[in-house]
């Protein structure tokens, strides 16, 4: 591998943002890679504005990833996606939770629309380069909305199968959490995988 791949995590605060991303970085050292994981804003506001860089290459000294710089935008939050698309250029592959989270507003906020969104997104996105999911809703299926996070997780790794150690990441994964949760977890990482083999051919 020649280059470093940035990957850049959003979504809001208590979703699990620092979880997913440390487990890509750990992966990925699974595989004999350099990673460096950051989080820059927020995550100690919960629902508030979360954003995390992870860079993963054979040499990876500085962890920020600059506007424009992204090959990958993985999002737990429609909204936050939007957000954070200045990291985007029309190469970049955005993995996004359909799911809008209204913060605490006043009534006369008038809520995002999330169709009207996407359709903004797939204009502003490089062709064949938009991937939503249900995330929230798959979890949610599962009993475990809190579960969202290990969803798009899921559904990022055939995109980043040929960086991250595919055994470490599921043995990984299935110990994030207490009893229960961590059966759920695991589950939500394999709908995750399963929903963009099926749906865009993107399979391990």
């Amino acid at each position: 591998m020649a280059r470093t791949v940035n990957i850049v995590v959003v979504g809001v605060g208590g979703q699990g943002l620092l979880t997913l991303s440390r487990i890509l970085a750990e992966a990925a050292m699974a595989r004999g890679l350099d990673a460096l994981a950051a989080e820059t804003h927020g995550l100690s506001q919960r629902g508030g504005t979360v954003i995390v860089h992870v860079r993963i290459g054979d040499e990876v000294h500085a962890p920020l990833i600059p506007l424009g710089g992204a090959d990958y935008i993985l999002s737990t939050e429609l909204s936050e996606t939007v957000r954070y698309l200045s990291y985007a250029n029309r190469g970049t592959k955005v993995i996004t939770n359909t799911k809008v989270i209204l913060p605490a507003l006043p009534g006369l906020v008038k809520p995002i629309e999330p169709r009207e969104v996407l359709e903004w997104l797939r204009s502003k996105v490089g062709k064949g380069n938009l991937y939503t999911i249900e995330a929230s809703d798959i979890a949610a299926g599962l009993g475990a909305p809190q579960s969202t996070n290990m969803v798009v997780l899921g559904a990022a790794t055939p995109f980043l199968k040929d960086v991250l150690d595919l055994g470490y990441l599921e043995k990984r994964v299935a110990r994030v959490g207490r009893g229960r949760i961590r059966e759920l977890n695991l589950e939500a990482f394999r709908r995750g995988i399963s929903y963009v083999c099926e749906r865009y051919g993107v399979c391990l």
